[in-house]
């Protein structure tokens, strides 16, 4: 295998510190542009609801539905050191998790390039795929996840297999499935390595990785050992999610399958662009382990390597809900293994594979986020320009925002840019709260639990997100607790995903909406009628129409 640099000796500009001013810088920028732009109440809302009760003394999974502990423990320490549990102080968490996960992936492209213009376009195309922000751990641990690969096939000792296992253990600490993919993918890289580049100690070298992946998961294995009540919830939601899923499957928007007709032709571009990536991602995959498998000597970088390895795995999760996001979540090991072909190829077609691949990149960077929901990358950037334009005219930057769809509003005491549909579902729950007591409790369904966190107020249930369908058995588990803790009020709206009528709350949960429509009654007052198209206000028969105002 021929030899590559492994920490950019070659350029000697690329030093660690300067690096981590560019992703730094990067970070910030990405920040300053849409950090205080777009609010998604139900995912971003889901986050944020739990971290703040992570922050109020519950446990995660345990005591509300949830992702795994890791994520909420990282928002948890960053809403200590700001003193705040506000959705910005949530939005700097991410942000350094994401400075984490960038510049990881620049000491990479150390490895490859050798100019500061194709660093910077480099962490710029990362950068731009790195949303929304409320996901940025996924995109970064397949970023860690590649860096670590990179390490054992550079130098394949025991130490690396054990902090590449330590790495695997804390990724399944942020999500599970993390941890099942990288186990995966590095026991198929590590048998890559054995039988191809080094030929010593594969038991050795496994047996350090399980070790490491026990040490990194012990915040986990030790909740489930000394948390009361932590692992029965664990299992019992581990075996829910093997038997219904995690997500809503959709067909795969293949090229050919998109309708192209009376669109705009950005809109078009669009579709197209996410199409052909949805061919591309596992083109890409397969192209790499021909070249990988079926030659006898090893002739590719090490970046190239462990791209493939790593993210080959990730295609189920890709494909579990083809869409856009779960796109931008898996696609850095593609980004960064295309940066890598040139240098996996003789001299004599560097220059034009270099040429072809960073064209991709841009074009498909480009147009596939062209319509992107919240990426607001580019949307503060272009209305800043805008409003200096508008200057002349008498404009200003706000008149700007509000051309985009936008209007300014204070969330929890963080002033946001929102869309006006966001803005008037906040307006909707802050005109319920002020019917409510302080020890008035409200079940919001199916899926903003996000407005729990603005309203500063506590789900009833553990189950916040009404999704996917649950059992019967469940659901009268669910209206008994609702029964015992006299839960006087309903927040429930009507729509429902991908346009399946079967997937509204209603009909997920059939028997929770019956005893809801046997024990409640919708609310006609006139302020009531200003609500949220679709949605109801529902309160217990017997409850008083108005309580005392709701004073925090």
């Amino acid at each position: 295998m021929k030899t590559y640099p492994a920490s950019g000796e070659l350029q000697p500009q690329f030093t660690t510190l300067n690096l981590f001013i560019l992703s730094g810088t990067m970070v910030i920028l990405v920040f300053l542009l849409q950090g205080n732009v777009g609010l998604n109440i139900p995912d971003e809302g889901f986050l944020w609801y739990g971290t703040i009760r992570t922050a109020l003394g519950e446990v995660p999974v345990r005591d509300f539905q949830s992702y795994e502990p890791g994520r909420y423990y990282w928002g948890l320490l960053w809403f200590k050191l700001l003193r705040n549990d506000g959705i910005l102080a949530l939005r700097i968490s991410q942000s350094v998790f994401q400075f984490v996960g960038l510049s990881l992936a620049l000491l990479l492209l150390r490895r490859i390039l050798s100019s500061w213009v194709a660093m910077i376009f480099g962490a710029a195309i990362l950068a731009r795929w790195m949303f929304p922000t409320w996901k940025i751990y996924e995109p970064v641990i397949l970023i860690a996840a590649v860096y670590f690969a990179v390490l054992i096939i550079e130098r394949p000792s025991r130490t690396r297999h054990l902090v590449a296992g330590v790495f695997i253990g804390v990724a399944a600490f942020f999500g599970r499935n993390h941890g099942l993919y990288c186990t995966v993918g590095f026991i198929l890289l590590i048998i890559f390595v054995f039988w191809k580049l080094d030929r010593r100690s594969l038991f050795e070298r496994l047996g350090a990785l399980s070790l490491g992946i026990v040490i990194g998961y012990l915040p986990m294995l030790l909740m489930m050992a000394f948390v009361p009540g932590f692992f029965g919830r664990v299992v019992e939601d581990l075996v829910f999610n093997l038997h219904s899923g995690t997500t809503l499957p959709i067909p795969v928007p293949w090229p050919w399958r998109q309708t192209y007709r009376l669109i705009g032709i950005r809109e078009a571009i669009n579709r197209l662009s996410i199409g052909l990536l949805f061919l591309a991602l596992p083109a890409f995959y397969l192209f790499a382990f021909i070249r990988l498998l079926l030659k006898r000597t090893v002739h590719a970088h090490p970046v190239f390597i462990a791209s493939a390895f790593v993210g080959v795995i990730y295609l189920h999760y890709t494909f579990g809900r083809p869409q856009l996001y779960y796109l931008t979540w898996t696609i850095p090991p593609v980004i960064l293994g295309l940066i890598a072909v040139p240098e996996s190829f003789s001299t004599d077609h560097h220059k034009k594979l270099a040429v072809v691949t960073w064209s991709i990149l841009v074009v498909f960077s480009l147009s596939a986020l062209e319509l992107a929901q919240d990426n607001y990358f580019s949307v503060k950037a272009r209305t800043f320009v805008k409003a200096k334009l508008f200057r002349r005219n008498g404009g200003d930057f706000d008149q700007a925002m509000n051309a985009q769809g936008l209007v300014k509003a204070d969330v929890r005491g963080d002033n946001l840019w929102i869309s006006k549909d966001t803005a008037a579902l906040i307006d909707s729950a802050k005109t319920i709260d002020q019917m409510l007591t302080s020890n008035d409790q409200i079940l919001i369904v199916p899926y903003y639990p996000g407005l729990y966190a603005i309203l500063g107020r506590r789900s009833p249930l553990w189950e916040i997100y009404f999704l996917i369908p649950r059992p019967t058995s469940e659901q009268e588990k669910m209206s008994r607790e609702l029964e015992n803790k006299r839960v006087g009020w309903a927040f429930v709206c009507h729509q429902y995903v991908d346009d399946r009528p079967e997937l509204a709350f209603q009909n997920t949960h059939s028997f929770l909406w019956q005893y809801l429509m046997e024990n409640f009654e919708t609310v006609t007052t006139e302020e009531m009628k200003k609500l949220e198209p679709n949605c109801e206000l529902m309160r217990r028969k017997g409850q008083p129409q108005t309580g005392a105002p709701n004073i925090r």
